[in-house]
């Protein structure tokens, strides 16, 4: 191959590299935004980290791909209700391992489906009623609070319990944050 293919290959490889760059760091740029916003002066709460957010920002490749705020809260919405289906359905099997416990009927049914019933309602109202939606969400928190409150009452212990309470709280804490940034 001559030099000026080589050059010239360089060239056409360098431009398409530079192209790229703005992209990928404005992408990790958002999400830096998103979990630096929703960490308030006193800490996200529970024990929840700055670090646990990056790593449940970085679990859906979606996030990271979202064209601005307004579409990455859709997607964390969607995410939510997925992880909290999931997560009610888990509850369920818990009854088998807790048969006397009314906090795990409670959790998979009254307190994850209300969880689930606002973050349904906040995505069906994302584009149309901005501040019903971030109401909406705020509401969403209750059901994993109700959860864990629930479960420490009756002094139940189960970490995987706890981790799922918890990364709903998250995952309310990140959307509203992303949606507030959205609305900037």
């Amino acid at each position: 191959m001559s030099f000026s293919k080589v050059a010239y290959l360089l060239f056409t490889l360098s431009i398409i590299l530079i192209c790229y760059a703005p992209i990928a760091s404005s992408d990790k740029d958002m999400i830096n935004d998103v979990c630096n916003n929703a960490n308030n002066p006193d800490g996200f709460g529970n024990g929840i980290t700055l670090d646990d957010c990056f790593n449940l920002m970085s679990m859906d490749s979606r996030f990271s791909s979202a064209s601005d705020y307004h579409v990455l809260s859709k997607f964390i919405m969607q995410f939510a209700i997925q992880k909290g289906t999931e997560n009610m359905n888990k509850f369920h099997e818990f009854q088998k391992d807790f048969p006397d416990s009314k906090a795990i009927v409670q959790c998979g049914t009254t307190f994850y489906t209300s969880t689930i019933s606002f973050f349904k309602g906040a995505l069906r109202d994302w584009d149309g009623n901005t501040s019903n939606a971030m109401h909406e969400i705020s509401q969403s928190r209750d059901g994993s609070e109700q959860c864990m409150i629930a479960i420490e009452n009756e002094k139940i212990v189960n970490g995987t319990i706890t981790n799922m309470n918890k990364m709903m709280q998250l995952l309310t804490d990140v959307t509203l944050s992303a949606m507030d940034l959205s609305t900037q």
